[in-house]
């Protein structure tokens, strides 16, 4: 679903990506952990089209999309949720959502397609039809991540990016969070999550990619990577012990 080879961007003459490839299939939650300044950001930004880059391809469902807008990528069937969420906070949180539906306003069933999305958004964040007519910007920072992410299900997408989806949030709501991901998961979605969190988020994911200084250093299964030790102090905060035989 979603596929880089030999990916590199950057900002002006700094190349931040140096030759990145990446993999995530229907079904699979794949991860990308490494430090602030790995390029984890820029790559989900090369991906997502707001970032055009230098070399290397991307393709989204077989197709190349490198240098393709934002927009038309999110009509090949995947959705970003950036970090800053960049919701309406003026707005209710159902109106935030419904903007999420313009690819499907147009036809004989748009509203009952728009019916369809947002009874899938609130089964899985109960909350949300809860606070349905509150602004956005009333929430609490767990329940504006859960818009932002509503939001990005409204296009309907097959594939799902998500910037540091737990940043900021108390353990019980990203629980909550990564709890909605994996059943997102489980019906076939494909999801690749840029995550500080790397403790978490291994524990949920099938594959992960280490990323530093703009290049994959490490790969593998999640279990795999939660129990290399090299791993553990770099990243899951656990100071590796000499062996004292």
């Amino acid at each position: 679903m979603i596929t880089t080879e030999d990916l590199r961007g950057g900002y002006g003459r700094l190349e931040v990506l140096k030759g990145v490839s990446v993999n995530v299939q229907p079904g699979e939650l794949v991860a990308v952990i490494g430090a602030n300044g790995a390029g984890k950001s820029t790559l989900l930004r090369c991906i997502q089209g707001t970032l055009t880059p230098s070399a290397g391809r991307v393709q989204v469902a077989g197709t190349d999309v490198a240098g393709l807008s934002a927009d038309r990528i999110v009509r090949l069937g995947l959705t970003m949720v950036p970090e800053t969420r960049d919701l309406f906070p003026s707005l209710t949180v159902l109106d935030n959502l419904v903007l999420g539906s313009y690819l499907h306003r147009k036809g004989p069933d748009a509203k009952q397609r728009l019916q369809e999305s947002l009874d899938k958004v609130y089964a899985l964040f109960p909350v949300l039809k809860e606070r349905a007519a509150s602004p956005a910007g009333a929430l609490s920072g767990g329940q504006q991540q859960m818009v932002a992410i509503g939001r990005a299900l409204m296009t309907r997408p097959r594939g799902l990016m998500l910037d540091e989806p737990s940043l900021g949030l108390a353990p019980l709501i990203v629980r909550q969070i990564f709890a909605a991901l994996e059943l997102l998961r489980s019906q076939g979605m494909a999801l690749l999550v840029v995550e500080q969190n790397a403790r978490a988020i291994l524990r949920i994911c099938q594959r992960a990619y280490v990323l530093e200084r703009g290049a994959v250093v490490r790969q593998g299964g999640a279990q795999e990577l939660l129990q290399d030790p090299t791993i553990a102090e770099a990243y899951l905060g656990v100071a590796v012990q000499a062996d004292a035989r």
